[in-house]
């Protein structure tokens, strides 16, 4: 089985292609996949930091430095040299409560206890070829006795409705079939997949905690794109190109809203 025990940063180096990849493939231009240089957000990096608090406890408290309450001065300046000369990680005092909040949150969840217990892979790097392609994939936490695989999703909207928005947003349907197809074609035994939803707190309100599990129509629209994707991909390593949005001369029309403002036309 081609799962290796490796950084974060040796993952994104490889050159497989990634779920997040093959989305930015089909929602913008293959142009847009080569040239995107995945710029790092603030909400990212408490996403990371709230994944090591999760799922590895202990390696948190090793990387992650709480720092001053806000970036400006001297005060932040030291503290940011004193934690890369030690290879550590820096947040500023209110994303690093934060996340100790949502870790909190998580980790007193029954849910998440039955998950993280028994014999489990956390943070794993799964390659797989697949119709000629080369793809990779890293679930967050694969608890092999129960056959579930699990992704943590740090989010300001945990509800039914908000969640399902993120799905069609983010392309989660589509990582929900490629983990689990990867994972099982390199040997591997899981039948379920579980997104673990972190709601950040707001407006004074403490984080919340909601699993859900994609519905069957979900997984297979998520298939359908799949290979959509792969298809398109290996058209343009191929081919050698990756293009944008074309040389001809485009016509468009006004959105559907954008009609009979300021009232209808008689």
């Amino acid at each position: 089985m081609a799962i290796v025990n490796e950084s974060n940063s040796t993952y994104h180096n490889n050159k497989a292609i990634s779920r997040s990849g093959l989305w930015t493939l089909l929602t913008k231009t293959p142009f847009h996949l080569l040239h995107s240089q995945g710029k790092r957000s603030r909400a990212m990096a408490i996403g990371s930091a709230v994944h090591a608090a999760v799922l590895e406890p202990d390696s948190f408290v090793r990387v992650y430095v709480k720092g001053p309450e806000d970036r400006r001065g001297n005060k932040w300046r030291e503290a940011l040299d004193e934690a890369e000369a030690h290879g550590r990680t820096l947040l500023v005092e209110g994303d690093y409560n934060e996340v100790e909040a949502i870790a909190e949150t998580a980790l007193s969840n029954s849910i998440v206890q039955s998950l993280l217990s028994g014999n489990k892979l956390i943070e794993q790097s799964i390659y797989h070829t697949e119709n000629g392609v080369d793809v990779k994939v890293r679930p967050d936490l694969i608890n092999i006795d129960k056959r579930i695989m699990v992704d943590l999703k740090t989010t300001s909207d945990a509800s039914e409705r908000g969640f399902s928005s993120s799905v069609a947003k983010f392309g989660y349907h589509l990582q929900q079939f490629m983990y689990m197809d990867v994972y099982n074609k390199q040997g591997g035994d899981v039948d379920a997949f579980l997104f673990i939803c972190l709601e950040k707190p707001q407006d004074g309100m403490p984080p919340i905690i909601k699993t859900y599990q994609l519905d069957e129509m979900s997984n297979i629209e998520g298939e359908r794109i799949y290979n959509l994707a792969l298809e398109r991909y290996k058209e343009c390593v191929d081919n050698k190109t990756f293009p944008a949005y074309g040389d001809d001369i485009g016509v468009i029309s006004l959105p559907q809203w954008a009609y009979n403002i300021g009232g209808v036309n008689e």
